[in-house]
């Protein structure tokens, strides 16, 4: 997959409001959507993860396969201490 909403990669990251959103994307261009903390995020992603998480110093790796079997996978930067 390659790597999308990177800052350090594009000038004008996208705003991904829902964790459906965030892995619609991640599906539809095969790539790694990278988005800011936020609770509401974060708990999404975690309810459609199957468990498969890795965290680290401020960043939380999230992935995951749909029910059509695609798989998806998003970075969650800004992560407070705990949070995975």
């Amino acid at each position: 997959m390659r790597e999308a909403g990177n800052p350090s990669q594009e000038k004008n990251m996208t705003t991904y409001n829902t964790a459906t959103e965030a892995i619609d994307r991640s599906v539809s261009h095969n790539e790694i959507v990278h988005v800011e903390f936020s609770s509401i995020m974060f708990i999404g992603l975690i309810c459609e993860c199957e468990d498969n998480v890795e965290a680290r110093a401020g960043m939380v790796d999230l992935w995951g396969t749909t029910d059509a079997g695609d798989d998806w996978r998003v970075q969650m930067t800004g992560c407070p201490a705990g949070c995975a």
